[in-house]
């Protein structure tokens, strides 16, 4: 924790971490907003889950999207992309009715799309900031300040939505992306330049594929590190069964089971860099897809302590898998692909929670729970196991 004081001393790391806070706060707070207001506009609630998938759509692109991020400096992409955002959302003030809701789609597949823009930016440009030992603390440090916010932020939102409908929601998103775009404009770091290439565009989009699939660890994180998220898909949906069948509650519990989860995220990003320096980041996957396991395991059974405690792992190893997989991207990938794999990787990590959700929605109607959930922990703990073998020493190489 000293050690997480001292490097939130650095001027930069400051101007990152505020630009950060704002964004995550406007971000979150939008993104459960506009599902509101579209079942508000129309009433329906396919559309209303609809304009959540629009910001998915972008996705499958990352790898041409993060090579956009390794031919330019990183800096000023963030910063571009941070202030287009305001006038991306200044649309949205016009929407009044259900005759504009093209527009909200729209709008929403570019929100998107910046989402990807600054996955692949973001990485490069801290590893250009700061050691790489720093890297596992600042991503631990990220993780629980984007955690955090889902805690405060969708209450905020939604509380403003009440009072004065939409609009002010998207002005208080469009002020945090220009707040975070001045504050990331105020870094001064030194970045290396921008390689040029004369390779075919397509050769230079999977360079980052190949370069994850060409180092084992790497190979391994691409394999097991999905299947945490996809796990967390599934359970999420079998959860409403756990609560209404098995612990005979209202709905209404899943709202308490959130923010218990998302105190553990917290709490995990926080130690996840003192961990990692113990045991390496790679076994810190490891060991997070291992209490993802023990926590589908934990929620076989509907009594209020194991589904408490269960939700608790569900929070720390998500976390720790996530921090631990893009870190070892950070470590081991040269900086003029950096970009690209960070893309790739986060699309394949992420990527796994909307096929869980969709597979979920479909067992839970014809499938036990608790079947669903032992069947999760035997998938969670096999790739604990594939995760863990030969999962190094705690110092991994970084290269020069």
């Amino acid at each position: 924790m000293g050690e997480s004081r001292s490097v939130l001393k650095e001027r930069n790391v400051q101007l990152y971490f505020s630009g950060l806070l704002l964004s995550y706060f406007g971000t979150t707070a939008m993104s459960l907003v506009v599902g509101v207001w579209v079942k508000t506009l129309t009433g329906s609630n396919s559309l209303a889950g609809l304009v959540g998938l629009c910001m998915w759509l972008p996705v499958p692109l990352a790898p041409a999207i993060g090579l956009v991020a390794d031919r330019v400096r990183r800096r000023r992409l963030l910063v571009v992309t941070n202030l287009a955002m305001v006038a991306v959302l200044a649309p949205l003030l016009l929407v009044d009715g259900p005759a504009m809701l093209w527009l909200v789609f729209a709008v929403m597949t570019l929100y998107g799309v910046e989402g990807v823009l600054v996955t692949a930016a973001e990485p490069p440009l801290l590893t250009a900031m700061l050691p790489a030992d720093q890297l596992t603390r600042i991503n631990g440090l990220r993780m629980s300040l984007q955690e955090g916010m889902k805690l405060v932020a969708p209450a905020a939102g939604t509380a403003l939505f009440l009072a004065w409908g939409a609009h002010p929601v998207v002005v208080l998103d469009a002020a945090t992306f220009a707040a975070a775009g001045l504050a990331t404009m105020s870094i001064r770091v030194a970045e290396p330049a921008p390689t040029r290439r004369t390779e075919r565009w397509s050769t230079q989009v999977a360079e980052g594929l190949r370069y994850l699939v060409g180092q084992p660890v790497l190979r391994r994180m691409m394999i097991g590190s999905p299947v945490a998220m996809f796990v967390a898909g599934v359970a999420g949906t079998a959860g409403w069964a756990l609560v209404d069948q098995g612990m005979h509650r209202a709905p209404t519990f899943m709202g308490v089971l959130a923010p218990v989860q998302g105190a553990g995220s917290v709490v995990a990003g926080l130690l996840a860099a003192t961990l990692a320096r113990r045991i390496g980041t790679a076994r810190l996957v490891g060991v997070g897809m291992a209490i993802v396991a023990g926590g589908v395991a934990f929620r076989v059974f509907p009594t209020l302590p194991t589904v408490l405690a269960g939700t608790v792992c569900n929070g720390v190893g998500l976390v720790w898998v996530i921090i631990g997989a893009l870190t070892l991207v950070q470590q081991i990938t040269p900086n003029e692909l950096l970009g690209r794999t960070s893309a790739t990787m986060s699309t394949l990590v992420y990527g796994g929670t909307p096929v869980g959700i969709a597979l979920g929605s479909g067992l839970a109607g014809v499938l036990d729970f608790r079947v669903i959930f032992g069947a999760l922990a035997v998938l969670a703990g096999g790739a604990a196991a594939l995760l863990l073998r030969r999962a190094g020493t705690p110092a991994e190489p970084v290269p020069a």
